[in-house]
């Protein structure tokens, strides 16, 4: 009896054995797997439009989670011409990479492309471009003339439109903004565009402006202060209205004076009074009472509760290394165990009463005697 139930114990040690042996070796595989690689990383920094006489540059940052080997660059030119490009660190071993190519007025405008190769010590390879417009500026000589002007008077609006190297823009779409609004400007046989615009009839500063649009969508703009004055003919209007309007001032004010030394004594007296009324009212008014804001911090939430048991039970499945599958899979066969367990080998153990025994003991012979009644070797089945 008692060694039926330590072969029990013995049996139920041995599966928890087998699958702490189990859970063991999943976690050792899953820690001897490599982790996949994406390759290595590149971040690109560089101006989209670079002026002639300005350096094209380029920045990147590479990095990669097993070593960079290798890292390589080329520019290709608006020709088609390719070339290799030297990329610079501060100090060895420095992520950061950066280049930078002088530019001239005579550099030939166009699209120049960075192009990066980076290979990690694992052989993964990452590519990488960076496109930049390299275009001239535009000088925009503008002049308005004359700057002062008096409302209704001519302004002459003349101008060039000159290149980085101090030659002539052929062909520049060149736009004036007036006060009166957008005009196009033509250019004349030797590159000049010109425009005879009327001053404003109010008097005040306002700006005049050139703007010209270059086929690579840059767009340059320069512009002059013209100032409006009053003119003669309105001075002198606004002298004859002065003089006027100071005469009428002076008979209003005699009237007023006349008109007040005979006014009655006692409006004084209603005036006072029904000050005194309207303070009174609004010294009845009740002072109005603000409630109290309960600040929703100190509101009970029981949401933040269930999230930080949640996260505990994250936590704990994996500081243990075991998973929620492997864990509930070891429960359902320990428990299916522990059925058979109860069921079979321990119920056996229990002793049997005097009328199970008997039960027993008749049955046994009822089965003998059939056999014996049954079988052709029934003799062998005798006592």
């Amino acid at each position: 009896m008692r060694q039926r139930g330590w072969t029990g114990v013995v049996l139920v040690a041995l599966i928890f054995l087998l699958m702490f042996l189990l859970q063991a070796v999943f976690v050792a595989s899953e820690l001897a797997t490599p982790p996949e690689r994406d390759g290595p990383q590149i971040d690109l920094t560089a101006p989209a439009v670079v002026f002639r006489g300005e350096p094209l540059t380029l920045d990147l940052l590479v990095t990669d989670i097993s070593g960079v080997d290798s890292v390589e660059a080329l520019l290709k030119l608006p020709d088609g011409e390719t070339k290799s490009l030297h990329l610079r660190q501060d100090h060895y071993g420095d992520p950061a990479y950066y280049a930078k190519i002088p530019t001239t007025v005579t550099t030939k405008t166009g699209t120049y492309t960075f192009v990066i190769f980076v290979t990690d010590v694992y052989g993964n390879n990452a590519y990488a471009e960076s496109k930049q417009l390299l275009t001239a500026r535009y000088s925009l000589m503008f002049k308005a003339d004359p700057l002062t002007v008096k409302g209704g008077e001519a302004v002459a609006l003349s101008g060039l439109v000159l290149f980085d190297d101090g030659s002539l823009v052929p062909n520049a779409a060149v736009t004036l903004q007036t006060p009166a609004g957008k005009v196009s400007a033509p250019l004349d046989s030797n590159g000049m565009f010109s425009y005879l615009m009327t001053a404003p009839e109010k008097e005040g500063k306002y700006q005049v402006s050139v703007q010209v649009l270059s086929p690579d969508e840059q767009l340059f703009v320069a512009s002059e202060t013209i100032e409006v004055e009053a003119s003669d003919v309105v001075n002198n209007m606004e002298s004859d209205v002065g003089v006027t309007s100071a005469a009428g001032s002076e008979a209003s004010m005699a009237t007023d004076t006349a008109a007040a030394s005979t006014a009655p004594l006692d409006s004084a007296y209603e005036e006072s009074e029904s000050v005194l009324q309207g303070s009174a009212v609004s010294a009845s008014v009740e002072p109005s009472v603000e409630q109290a804001v309960v600040s929703p911090a100190e509101s009970y939430d029981e949401s933040a509760l269930t999230s930080v048991s949640v996260a505990s039970a994250s936590a704990f499945f994996s500081l243990a290394g075991l998973s929620v599958g492997s864990t509930i899979s070891g429960l359902v066969l320990l428990t299916i165990l522990l059925a058979v367990l109860v069921g079979v080998g321990w119920k056996k153990d229990q002793p049997l009463s005097r009328k199970d025994l008997l039960h027993r003991e008749m049955n046994t012979y009822l089965w003998k005697r059939w056999l014996q009644r049954e079988s052709p070797n029934s003799r062998y089945l005798k006592k």
